[in-house]
C-alpha cells in the first residue's frame, strides 16, 4: 500500500496564491476603513447642522438655553423624542440603543450579518436623537455604523461566516479610530469587546481599518485630540495609591451607573410606557435636569473640556455629575439610540476632577493638579463600565503620548475591572444582551 504524506511546506504556487488571498483582505480592511472614516466624518457634520436647527448652537448648549425660556430647553428633547419614537418602532428597531451591545450580539448569534440598511438608519436616529439634546454618546453609533459597513460589504463578497465576524470588528475599530483620532484604542477596542473569540491572525485586518479610517478622518477633521488635554506629569510614586483609590470609586459609580439604566428600563416595563411614546416621555425629563445643569445635554464632552482646563469649580461638578448621571440612565433607559462611551467618559471625568480637588486641599505640594486625576478618571470609569481595560487605558494615552501617565492609567483601570467584577459580574454591554436573553460564552 502506497501512502502519501502532507509537504510540511506547501508548494510555491499555493504559497502564491495563498500571498494573493492575504492583500486581498487586507484591501478589503481598507476599504472598510475608507468609507467608515468618511461615514463617521458626515455623521459629525450632520450632528452639528441638527444641533444647530435644534438650538440654533452647534456646540456651546450652556450658553444657548442660557439664551431660552426654560418651557423651550424643556421642550426640544421631547419633540425629538415625538419624532424618533416612532422610527424606532416602526422602521428601525435594530438603532435603538447603544449599538455595541447591538454588533455583539450579531457576533454572537448571526454569524457577523447585519442588515444593511442599519448604517444609515443608525447614523439617522442617534443624529436625531443627540440633536435634540439626549444624554448619550456618538462613539458607539459609529462603531455601529461601521460594523454594518463591514459586515454589509462581507456579505456582498459572499465571505464566510469567519470572515464577516472579522471585518465587522474591521468597522467596530475603524468607528472608534475615526472618532478619537486613535488608531490603537480602535483596533484594542475591537479586539477586546466586539470579538469574543480573538485571533491573532485578524490583528492585521483590524490595524489597517483603524489605520485607515484615522487617516480619513484626520483629511477632514483635523488630527487634534478631541479633549483639552493638560500636560501630565507624575510628582510622586505616593499619587499612585491615590489612582488606586480612585479607580475603586470608579468601579462603584460604574455599578451604580449599569443598575440605574436597568431601573429606568423595568421602570418603562413595569408601568407599560409603548416603546413609541417613552424617548418622548424621557426627553421631559432630561430637559428638566437641563434646567438645573445643561451640561447633561448631548454628548458632554464641553463638561470635560471645561475640567481639564480647570474651569469648573468642585461644587459645579457635583451638580453636573449627578444630573449627566440621572440623565443618561434615563436617555439609554428609554430607548433614545446613542452609545454609553461617551457618558462613562464625561462620568469618570468629573470624578475624577472631584477626587483630585480633594486631594489637592489636603496635599497641594504633592500631588499634581486636578485635571490629571480627570485624565486618570476617565479612564477608569470607562474600565469599569466597559471591562475592557487595554481598550481604556490606550484610548487616554492617545490623547497624551506621555508614559508617565501608563502607571496611573494601569493602576485605576485595574482596580475599577477588579471592582465591578466582584460585585457585579457584568459589563454594561454584557448587562443588555443578557436582560434580552442573549448569552455570551
Amino acid at each position: 500500500m502506497v501512502t502519501t504524506r502532507t509537504p510540511v511546506f506547501a508548494p510555491r504556487e499555493r504559497m502564491r496564491g495563498h500571498g494573493w488571498r492575504i492583500v486581498f483582505l487586507l484591501l478589503i480592511a481598507a476599504a472598510i476603513g475608507v468609507v467608515t472614516g468618511a461615514l463617521a466624518v458626515a455623521f459629525r457634520y450632520l450632528l452639528l447642522e441638527t444641533t444647530a436647527f435644534f438650538w440654533g448652537e452647534s456646540y456651546d448648549l450652556v450658553a444657548a438655553t442660557a439664551a431660552m425660556p426654560w418651557y423651550q430647553v424643556v421642550a426640544i428633547p421631547v419633540v425629538g423624542g415625538l419624532i424618533l419614537g416612532p422610527i424606532l418602532v416602526r422602521f428601525a428597531p435594530e438603532a435603538r440603543g447603544a449599538g455595541v451591545p447591538e454588533v455583539i450580539e450579531s457576533v454572537v448569534t448571526r454569524e457577523g450579518n447585519i442588515r444593511h440598511r442599519t448604517t444609515f438608519l443608525k447614523m439617522l436616529c442617534t443624529t436625531l436623537s443627540l440633536g435634540c439634546g439626549a444624554s448619550v454618546g456618538r462613539e458607539g453609533p459609529v462603531v455601529h455604523i461601521g460594523s454594518s459597513v463591514g459586515s454589509s460589504l462581507a456579505q456582498l463578497m459572499r465571505l464566510s461566516p469567519e470572515w464577516k465576524r472579522v471585518f465587522l470588528a474591521c468597522g467596530a475599530a475603524a468607528g472608534i479610530a475615526a472618532t478619537f483620532n486613535a488608531p490603537m484604542a480602535g483596533m484594542l477596542f475591537a479586539a477586546e469587546i466586539i470579538l469574543v473569540d480573538f485571533q491573532i491572525n485578524y490583528l492585521s485586518q483590524i490595524a489597517v481599518s483603524a489605520v485607515t479610517a484615522t487617516v480619513v478622518s484626520h483629511r477632514f477633521l483635523g488630527s487634534l485630540p478631541t479633549f483639552d488635554v493638560p500636560p501630565f506629569q507624575l510628582l510622586s510614586y505616593w499619587e499612585i495609591p491615590l489612582c488606586l483609590i480612585l479607580g475603586i470609586l470608579a468601579g462603584f459609580l460604574a455599578i451604580a451607573f449599569i443598575q440605574l439604566i436597568n431601573r429606568v428600563e423595568d421602570g418603562c416595563n413595569l408601568v407599560g410606557l409603548p416603546l413609541w411614546l417613552r424617548p418622548a416621555l424621557g426627553g421631559v425629563l432630561v430637559g428638566g435636569l437641563a434646567l438645573l445643569s445643561p451640561y447633561v445635554l448631548g454628548v458632554g464632552y464641553q463638561a470635560i473640556n471645561e475640567v481639564l482646563t480647570a474651569d469648573l469649580v468642585p461644587a459645579l461638578m457635583v451638580t453636573i455629575l449627578l444630573a449627566k448621571l440621572a440623565a443618561t440612565a434615563i436617555s439609554v433607559g428609554v430607548g433614545f439610540s446613542g452609545g454609553i462611551f461617551a457618558p462613562s467618559l464625561v462620568l469618570g471625568g468629573l470624578l475624577g476632577g472631584l477626587f483630585g480637588c480633594l486631594v489637592e486641599a489636603f496635599a497641594p505640594h504633592m500631588v499634581a493638579g486636578f485635571p490629571v486625576y480627570a485624565l486618570v478618571g476617565m479612564a477608569a470609569m470607562v474600565s469599569g463600565t466597559t471591562l475592557a481595560p487595554i481598550t481604556a487605558i490606550f484610548t487616554i494615552f492617545e490623547l497624551t503620548y506621555n508614559f508617565e501617565i501608563i502607571l496611573p492609567l494601569m493602576t485605576s483601570c485595574i482596580a475599577s475591572l477588579v471592582i465591578v467584577q466582584s460585585f457585579y459580574g457584568l459589563s454594561i454591554y454584557e448587562t443588555r444582551l443578557v436582560r434580552r436573553g442573549v448569552k455570551i460564552v
